[in-house]
């Protein structure tokens, strides 16, 4: 395979040489003569032989290349097989929810709350169905990449806690999405601000990557 490579990346590193050798002399057979002469004189054949070689092998470096890419699929399951049993295996405990403060007025409303470890929360329950999931998952991805997103954890909604306030009624007793609250943001979606400050081009950089 070493030589193989070597012939192929000789013939396309070295090409011009060999034909900005041939100035304009003679027929295109002659120069295609002297290339092939060129070729031989330097590797010891002919570049017809090399060539019919690389052409005739080309079906087993196929064969080779979907084997190694096979391998490294099947090497990257186990891996990642490996990582989700290790941490299904350890799960972590979900915050307990304490109070429920007020809802916000969008698709999956969302509800900040407050947390047996006193700290403050916004979640979402199960009702929002596979919005909770992407938003779990991005969050930690967000969060493991240092971007600017809020801490991401699991909550656990307890039903005699729903059954105290009507107004949450619409939320799933159970497991829910939730991140830690960061004060002082606007609850509106606004436009692209403050890029011109230094410190938050990383901030921006990182946003762009994750989204």
């Amino acid at each position: 395979m070493f030589t193989l490579a070597h012939e192929i990346g000789h013939l396309i590193c070295h090409r011009g040489e060999y034909q900005d050798t041939l100035v304009e002399e003679g027929t295109k057979a002659e120069e295609k003569a002297k290339i092939c002469a060129a070729y031989k004189k330097q590797h010891g054949s002919s570049l017809k032989i090399s060539l019919s070689y690389i052409i005739s092998c080309q079906g087993e470096i196929d064969g080779l290349l979907v084997n190694r890419k096979t391998t490294t699929e099947n090497e990257d399951r186990l891996r990642w097989k490996r990582l989700l049993e290790k941490a299904l295996g350890q799960p972590k405990e979900p915050v307990f929810i304490m109070t429920l403060r007020r809802a916000l007025n969008s698709s999956a409303r969302p509800v900040f709350a407050r947390g047996f470890d006193k700290r403050e929360y916004v979640i979402k329950g199960q009702q929002a169905g596979r919005q909770i999931i992407n938003d779990q998952i991005i969050a930690r991805l967000g969060w493991a990449m240092d971007a600017p997103v809020a801490e991401p954890l699991i909550v656990e909604i307890d039903r005699e806690l729903l059954e105290l306030d009507p107004t949450f009624d619409y939320l799933t007793p159970g497991t829910a999405h939730g991140v830690v609250f960061i004060p002082d943001c606007s609850d509106e979606r606004e436009g692209i601000r403050f890029v011109g400050q230094k410190e938050n081009r990383k901030r921006f950089a990182l946003l762009a990557v994750l989204f």
